[in-house]
């Protein structure tokens, strides 16, 4: 990148970092209300996945997924690096975002597939529901129930408008650390 192309993307990326240390330095160490829902999910975690018959799985198949969870960027996001028992790995964004007010999550496969969700916590069921488009004309439903401090249970539904399952989900998991 030459310096006369790199200036402006360096004072852009200045102002950026610069505006928003002052501005939302509350919320960058995790201490908000809706950041804490998210330090639920910190640690280590073992999940037992079972992937249902579906469209895109014609046979019920388990697999075995372990995931670290941490804070990064100020406290802001939550990275989750994942891998699973077949070599497959994904890298996982969340974060509370204070001027949409709603949860944002951002998964990316090895596999090349990405998208982006939305999450609303549930206070009462101690659950988040992740919803998203996947493309195709597809939606994600995801819901993370936590039973106790160290378990949650999870269920993915991918679905067309017309109410076909392409992938569902089921999963345990377990916190190790």
């Amino acid at each position: 990148m030459s310096s006369a192309r790199f200036l402006p993307w360096t004072i852009g990326m200045l102002s950026l970092l610069c505006h928003g240390s002052q501005s939302r330095a509350a919320e960058a160490t995790g201490a908000s209300s809706e950041q804490k829902i998210l330090n639920r999910e910190l640690g280590e975690w073992s999940h037992t996945c079972t992937q249902l018959k579906a469209e895109w799985t014609p046979q019920e198949t388990k697999s075995a997924v372990i995931g670290s969870y941490r804070r990064i960027l100020g406290g802001r996001f939550v990275q989750g690096k994942l891998k699973a028992s077949d070599g497959q790995t994904a890298l996982q964004l969340d974060t509370y975002d204070v001027e949409r007010k709603h949860y944002r999550r951002w998964p990316f496969h090895s596999n090349g597939q990405t998208s982006e969700h939305i999450g609303k916590w549930n206070p009462d069921a101690k659950s988040m529901t992740w919803t998203g488009s996947v493309g195709g004309g597809l939606k994600s439903t995801q819901v993370d129930r936590y039973i106790g401090a160290d378990t949650l249970a999870t269920t993915l539904l991918i679905k067309d408008a017309d109410g076909k399952v392409y992938y569902h989900l089921t999963s345990k998991s377990v916190r190790t650390q």
